[in-house]
């Protein structure tokens, strides 16, 4: 590389340049997020909020992004009981309830409306995006009243084994691979189950048995991905029982051909605290 003797305007542009990239977020875990995220809302002076379980940027549901939402709720009730949070499973049957969608709240009524009724003082949105590094997740909160912007933030997340093995969308589980069992399939068996972890918001609840149930692609190599979840108690059973899924080991299905074979299978994971 050549050396020259740089003008005043070239020491302006690399200024610039290492401002810029100096604003660009890092990766964080989810939990890290979450603690920034909480000091964030409390700098707005915003005590009450509701969350949206995150979707694509094309709208629509995503596993990996209700658990991320999932995540951050978990994490501010047993970190900053400065806030109170209407967790996502709230938030998506108070939706149901009104009979609206998440893109109907892009206008002032139906975002007011929605947070009377949950009794808030802003909504929190979010969108997951997969990037080369990971994911890159969006979030945008709005105050109830007025429907006034307080804050958008994007951060990276970085891979991780629960993420990665999560399912982008709901169609992604069973467009990916044949149902077990079924024309000459096979059926997979498990020989590696762990107990999953008792979630604490479920016991500071004093809920002392629950079941999730989720729908897994277990792949030729006996691992589970592509996971979603079709029925969730709430309490952070889903998540806990999300976590251990990425864990188990099986002995994978045989096709018509007799060699291993992705196949998709319903799970139920039940918790008990003895």
């Amino acid at each position: 590389m050549k050396s020259q003797t740089p003008s005043p305007y070239a020491f302006l542009v690399l200024a610039t340049v290492v401002s810029f990239l100096n604003l660009r977020p890092s990766v964080a875990s989810t939990e890290d997020f979450g603690d920034a995220l909480a000091r964030q809302i409390t700098d707005a002076k915003i005590h009450t909020l509701a969350l949206a379980e995150f979707v694509t940027q094309e709208g629509e549901n995503s596993p990996r992004g209700s658990y991320l939402a999932a995540r951050l709720a978990e994490n501010w009730s047993e970190h900053h009981a400065e806030l109170v949070v209407v967790k996502p499973a709230s938030f998506t049957e108070a939706l149901a309830a009104q009979k609206l969608t998440l893109q109907a709240l892009n206008t002032r009524e139906p975002l007011k409306q929605i947070g009377n009724t949950l009794g808030v003082e802003a909504l929190m949105f979010g969108t997951v995006k997969n990037t080369a590094d990971g994911y890159l997740l969006t979030v945008t909160m709005r105050t109830a009243s007025d429907g006034a912007l307080v804050f958008t933030r994007e951060q990276p997340i970085g891979h991780s084994r629960v993420l990665d093995s999560l399912a982008s969308t709901d169609a992604d589980t069973t467009a990916s691979a044949s149902r077990a069992g079924v024309n000459g399939v096979g059926v997979p068996v498990c020989n590696y189950m762990p107990t999953p972890i008792f979630p604490t918001g479920a016991r500071k609840a004093k809920v002392s048995a629950a079941s999730a149930i989720l729908l897994a692609v277990i792949t030729p190599e006996g691992r589970l991905t592509n996971i979603r979840v079709t029925k969730d108690p709430g309490y952070g059973f889903a998540e806990r029982a999300v976590e251990v899924l990425t864990e188990w080991r099986c002995k994978p299905a045989l096709g018509k051909d007799k060699k291993p074979t992705a196949v998709t299978v319903p799970i139920e994971i039940t918790f008990r605290d003895y």
